[in-house]
């Protein structure tokens, strides 16, 4: 997910980028939702809220990065 150090990694490339936005981040069961993506990755607030399950958001993105594991 977008806490990890990959993820966190992910996120702030697409921040940094002039051609991609970001429209969802996945976190694990353990991470409440209730927190700016942004915030949870060190950076301003970005009004995007994570998620447990990105099926949920299919409809808001074109591509999708995943360095999720499923032992983590």
């Amino acid at each position: 997910g977008c806490t990890g150090k990959m993820g966190k990694a992910l996120v702030h490339a697409i921040l940094a980028s002039d051609d991609m936005v970001l429209t969802a981040a996945s976190v694990s069961p353990r991470t409440p939702l209730n927190v700016d993506v942004g915030t949870l990755v060190g950076a301003a607030p970005l009004d995007l809220l994570p998620v447990h399950d990105l099926s949920t958001v299919a409809h808001e993105w074109e591509v999708l990065i995943d360095f999720t594991r499923p032992d983590a």
